[in-house]
């Protein structure tokens, strides 16, 4: 399946993606909350339902009452490696094509070149969605 370079509509209200590794620090953490609460009040918070960076986006979101999109992938029991990696990847794709800009807060796995954080990245750079990749371990703040 071909994806348009440009969606066909966008929302009116801003929706930033937040994504990240599983295993955040307490700076990556803060991190997520600073840019949910420095977020207009109209925002949308976009997620792909992965524990870690994704789960305390939506936590971020409800405790400063914004809106909050979730893209849960649709995996089975029964589905082989191969099948619930391209299930991820499907989700991936779906968050980043759902919001304007996407904020990544990865884990060591980014810097190898794999895991759904560096596919998430990935996905917005051949899609064009605008990102920003902040530095790991302290997400951008000095220790």
């Amino acid at each position: 399946m071909t994806l348009p370079l440009f969606p066909a509509a966008r929302p009116t209200a801003p929706r930033i993606a937040i994504v990240g590794t599983r295993t955040p620090t307490f700076q990556q953490i803060a991190r997520v909350f600073a840019l949910v609460a420095g977020s207009p009040s109209d925002t949308t918070i976009v997620s792909g339902g992965a524990p870690g960076i994704d789960t305390w986006a939506k936590r971020a979101a409800f405790f400063y009452r914004r809106a909050f999109a979730e893209h849960l992938p649709n995996i089975d029991r029964g589905m082989t490696f191969y099948e619930k990696a391209n299930k991820l990847r499907d989700r991936n794709r779906r968050v980043v094509l759902d919001a304007w800009f996407v904020e990544a807060l990865p884990g060591p796995a980014y810097y190898s070149r794999k895991g759904g954080t560096y596919n998430a990245v990935t996905q917005a750079r051949r899609t064009r969605v605008a990102h920003r990749v902040w530095d790991w371990p302290s997400a951008g703040w000095d220790d």
